[in-house]
């Protein structure tokens, strides 16, 4: 793999990041997952799927996982947007608040965060990425899921 160069400004959307997803998967021996779709709006307050599923991974891990978020989001309405995840496999979880990225604004703004995930069942587990808004409609463009299992 080549590595990509990214000069200082770059704005990182599209093949860029997709190029960023990779290379940061490799290098921490991850899985990762990348669902460009420009799906519709939600309005759902509990978390559903959107019509493009996922990104979804299936990695095999030990007890614990880091997990890491990556969307641009966006809203109207006033709505708070929310893009958690839930488990399936060896262990069972649904998307919870606790493991969100989150965001009150009306731009598409680019958001990642990171999530230490303790006390899973060692296994295979499936990772798949879930969406809810607070009020009004709720957009996710650029979305990623990157998972790196922890050794015990």
């Amino acid at each position: 793999m080549t590595t990509p160069t990214f000069p200082p400004g770059t704005r990182m959307r599209g093949r860029p990041m997709e190029q960023l997803t990779d290379l940061l998967a490799s290098v921490l021996r991850t899985t990762g997952a990348f669902v460009g779709a420009i799906d519709p709006a939600i309005s759902s307050t509990s978390y559903v799927d959107l019509a493009t599923v996922g990104p979804s991974v299936t990695v095999v891990t030990a007890t614990s996982a880091v997990v890491t978020l990556t969307t641009s989001m966006g809203s109207s309405g006033g709505a708070l947007q929310y893009m958690s995840f839930a488990i399936s496999g060896a262990t069972t979880r649904a998307a919870s608040d606790l493991y969100s990225l989150r965001e009150a604004t009306t731009s598409a703004i680019m958001h990642s965060a990171s999530f230490l995930v303790s006390s899973l069942t060692p296994g295979s587990n499936t990772f798949t990425c879930k969406y809810r808004a607070t009020a009004g409609t709720a957009d996710f463009y650029q979305r990623h899921l990157i998972v790196q299992p922890l050794s015990v």
